[in-house]
């Protein structure tokens, strides 16, 4: 599969988005409705190329730490018949461009204290009291 410009295995692919994961366990995408999002298919062998811009947002409240941001995307995808194969898929972050207006970073609330149930229920309370709702579970 071809993950980011470079030709890797399924299993590399899905131990990247494991590491990525485990590095934010809290992710949120946002793909603007606009100009930017096109889809082009070449039939009869089913593929597909869909590009756009989106904007995201991560976070780790373990170590109270969060980064947001704008992207490129595009994934060349494969309909089989019977279930879609990606072929492809390539972000690339835009630099100095900012999100649209209304598009507002989670602000993550202060470090708990006490024990590690404690933290993590004191957490998920501040949280859900920002209004984050099932992104605080």
């Amino acid at each position: 599969m071809l993950f980011h410009e470079k030709e890797i295995s399924a299993d590399e692919v899905i131990a990247a988005k494991k590491r990525f994961a485990e590095k934010w366990p809290l992710r949120t995408y946002t793909i603007r409705q606009d100009d930017s999002l096109t889809a082009q298919c070449l039939r009869p062998i089913n593929i597909c190329e869909v590009r756009g811009i989106l904007d995201w947002r991560v976070r780790n409240p373990a170590n109270n730490k969060m980064e947001s941001g704008s992207a490129t995307f595009e994934y060349k995808i494969h309909w089989t018949g019977k279930a879609y194969q990606v072929l492809g898929e390539t972000t690339k972050e835009m630099i100095g461009t900012q999100p649209p207006v209304g598009f507002q970073p989670f602000q993550l609330p202060s470090a708990p204290t006490g024990t590690p149930k404690a933290k993590a229920s004191q957490w998920q309370s501040e949280c859900l009291k920002r209004g984050h709702g099932k992104a605080c579970y």
